[in-house]
């Protein structure tokens, strides 16, 4: 009796310890399958106030009740003799589940470091009133390292909000949790039936602008894996919330508030004036243009499976870019001279990833790379112009000078004509021209230039051409092959 007052007292009072909570749509990873080890499990929460006070909430792998994973939450030393009980929970939207009665049972065990510490399960309503129904099962705590299933049934209420359910810990110890399993036993074939209401003129304003916002998480964010979200209940949730004479300033946080589950980076502001957010570029070389990816849902620990992130939908997305090499001979100690390197190129532009540059690698005999490029990109489709870079020698110990033709994205590229020149000479060296070998691009490939085989893994095709060309016969080319090709949206 004692140990149930204390987890009452417990959960009646301290709900606001996890006011920071995350309200998911559907119960998520309920076997901890989907976690990594010694991480927090993903979509379950330890409050801020907890572990504050040294509770620790991580994966483990030792001897769970089923799969690789449990979840387990420890307290190994007291930091606040005011606070001797702590959980883990999550909590979900209580939509779906009105009206209806629901079933929790939960794996658990104990690894207790005293008589006084013992574990157990959980599961407590909210309302739209503030009012809070708690429940335990009706099975004594555990406090023993053997895994034991809690079962807990209760009906939600017509005018429940969230359901939260999850693992208690008191005192100092251990306590694990597994195979988690949520049904609906009673009623099985409720239908929720809306009622017919008089919608006021802001009503429909608000329905418009949740609508549009649904629509572009719904459709156009990509990358929705490993959350099973129920979209009905998504759209018919939120449909019930914004028809309650929400004043338009309020709209934003509300919509936050619900889309958070889903879009946690998500920014909405109240600008009173109707604004396209996302205009169409009018800078032809622009080359940003960012739109939000989500990974699994938002979870609070950012996995390689979990989180959200910005995405340049612009940007290169294959594995490198395609760079074509060579070394240059020059002359011995290089210090005090100044190089310059030049090439004519041409861009034909697929999508507006496409650029093409020249650089300059010198090496050291340290090895100590000193690296300068070309930073005036070509943009979109050009005729013949001249790139041009240079770089100051500053260190006596230059062992090799490379010159690199690169482009990235989805392009045409043409190079001929390699300049080498010391233009600004130091001691011993006269200012000249050194060309590169093969600048003129002759059929002859085994001739100065080299590339990686991961530039042509990375769908690249280098070769010498005689269909495109500046002032010879052949010219070099670079083309992007359109299978590894990864197409977004435009903006605009």
């Amino acid at each position: 009796m004692k140990k149930f007052l204390l987890l009452l007292f417990l959960i009646g009072t301290a709900y606001s310890a996890y006011s920071e909570k995350v309200l998911l749509f559907e119960p998520q990873n309920l076997d901890f399958e989907a976690s990594n080890l010694e991480m927090p499990p993903v979509f379950w929460e330890l409050p801020q106030t907890y572990e504050k006070v040294g509770y620790i909430n991580v994966t483990s792998k030792h001897k769970p009740a089923q799969g690789d994973f449990s979840g387990r939450l420890r307290l190994p030393q007291m930091l606040d003799t005011t606070v001797s009980e702590g959980l883990i929970y999550q909590a979900i939207s209580a939509f779906r589940f009105k009206g209806k009665t629901i079933r929790l049972k939960m794996s658990t065990k104990a690894a207790p470091l005293n008589d006084t510490s013992y574990a157990n399960v959980f599961v407590e309503i909210k309302n739209d009133d503030q009012s809070f129904q708690f429940k335990l099962p009706d099975a004594d705590s555990i406090t023993t390292h053997d895994w034991q299933e809690r079962t807990i049934e209760i009906k939600i209420p017509d005018n429940a909000i969230e359901i939260a359910y999850g693992l208690l810990l008191h005192g100092l110890g251990d306590a694990y949790i597994d195979d988690v399993k949520f049904d609906i036993i009673q009623p099985e074939d409720v239908v929720i039936r809306s009622k017919k209401i008089k919608l006021s003129n802001q009503d429909k304003t608000n329905i418009l602008d949740f609508s549009k916002l649904y629509g572009d998480l719904h459709y156009y964010s990509p990358f929705f894996t490993g959350l099973e979200v129920n979209w009905h209940e998504v759209l018919l949730s939120g449909m019930e919330k914004v028809t309650k004479g929400i004043d338009s300033k309020e709209m934003p946080n509300l919509m936050l508030e619900h889309f958070k589950p889903l879009a946690p980076i998500l920014k909405l502001n109240y600008t009173g004036n109707k604004e396209n957010i996302y205009p169409k570029s009018l800078k032809k070389n622009d080359t940003i243009a960012f739109a939000m990816m989500h990974k699994g849902g938002f979870s609070p620990n950012k996995t390689e499976f979990f989180g959200s992130n910005y995405l340049n939908i612009c940007s290169n997305e294959r594995v490198r870019e395609a760079a074509v090499m060579q070394v240059v001979k020059l002359p011995k100690n290089l210090k005090g001279n100044t190089l310059e390197v030049s090439v004519m190129a041409k861009q034909n532009a697929k999508d507006v990833s496409a650029r093409t540059q020249l650089w300059i690698r010198v090496d050291r005999d340290k090895g100590y790379v000193q690296s300068k490029r070309k930073t005036d990109y070509m943009f979109g489709n050009t005729d013949w112009q001249e790139l041009k870079v240079r770089v100051a020698i500053r260190e006596d110990d230059v062992v090799a000078v490379r010159v690199g033709l690169v482009t990235m994205g989805e392009v045409e590229a043409y190079f001929d004509e390699v300049k080498v020149s010391i233009v600004e000479t130091g001691e011993n060296i006269p200012v000249k021209d050194y060309s590169a070998e093969n600048a003129k691009f002759y059929p002859q490939p085994e001739l100065g230039w080299y590339y990686p085989s991961s530039v042509l893994e990375s769908g690249y095709t280098p070769e010498i051409t005689n269909q495109v060309t500046y002032k010879g016969r052949h010219a070099f080319s670079i083309k992007s092959d359109e299978d590894k090709h990864v197409k977004y949206p435009q903006p605009g």
